[in-house]
């Protein structure tokens, strides 16, 4: 894997554009702040950028997390950013947390519940997706391309010449 798609919104590929680089702003534990110390080891404590592979694959659209992902970027700046330093990169599966990854393993679409403020962010069941989510994170180095709903965290600054806007 050597690049990813980002998507962003107007404003931040406004500034993008003014500052000259797309830097990381996200942050690794961004459900919750106890992870385990296996994976912190691979997170850090710094911030990334967040992009699903390319080409895109139709399970973002199968697991019901497209929209979501929209939503959350408001989609309207599309780009395709180099993996130029991918010992700095982390891959998890949102499969764990996802409608159909939830229906599969509850029978119930905890994620749509959760989202729409339904059941409380302490569920039992809802951590148990948030868990493998977060277990699910393995260097970018070590992935074996079987996640379904693979999402790449990338650790780098790249320069706006680099990145192509789909």
């Amino acid at each position: 894997m050597n690049e990813l798609i980002h998507y962003t919104s107007n404003k931040k590929w406004n500034q993008i554009k003014r500052v000259g680089y797309l830097l990381p702003f996200s942050s690794p534990q961004n459900v919750r702040e106890d992870i385990s110390d296996r994976v912190r080891r691979i997170v850090g404590y710094k911030k990334y950028v967040v992009g699903i592979q390319a080409p895109p694959c139709d399970n973002w659209i199968e697991y019901g997390l497209i929209n979501y992902l929209l939503n959350h970027t408001t989609g309207e700046v599309k780009l395709r950013v180099p993996i130029l330093e991918p010992n700095n990169c982390f891959v998890r599966d949102h499969a764990h947390l996802s409608p159909k990854g939830t229906e599969e393993r509850y029978g119930i679409n905890l994620f749509k519940l959760a989202w729409e403020k339904e059941i409380s962010s302490k569920d039992k069941r809802l951590l148990e997706c948030i868990e493998g989510y977060y277990e699910s994170t393995v260097k970018l180095e070590e992935y074996d391309g079987g996640y379904n709903v693979p999402e790449i965290w990338l650790d780098q600054i790249t320069p706006i010449n680099q990145l192509n806007q789909l």
